[in-house]
């Protein structure tokens, strides 16, 4: 028999608009921690960081299609290799 503890709601309070809101209004971060700031201020942040950075957006966005493309390309490349 296995006994699990009901779930709390924790208050937390955003590291950018300084108001509290419960863990779901958060992004997790790799460690799966809740991010300092909430949701929204969160895009908002990165909304203003791709508006000042238009090139270098457009330049990751461009490795990021010519990568997927080249690992297109090679997956569907048949096999060199002949089987005896």
């Amino acid at each position: 028999m296995s006994f699990f503890w009901p779930k709390v709601e924790t208050l937390r309070v955003c590291s950018i608009c300084y108001k509290g809101f419960p863990d779901s209004k958060f992004f997790l971060n790799s460690n799966k921690r809740p991010q300092a700031a909430c949701k929204t201020c969160y895009m908002a942040r990165a909304k203003a960081w791709k508006h000042a950075n238009k090139e270098r957006v457009r330049e990751l966005q461009r490795n990021a299609r010519q990568a997927a493309k080249a690992k297109r390309n090679t997956d569907s490349l048949p096999s060199t290799t002949t089987n005896p």
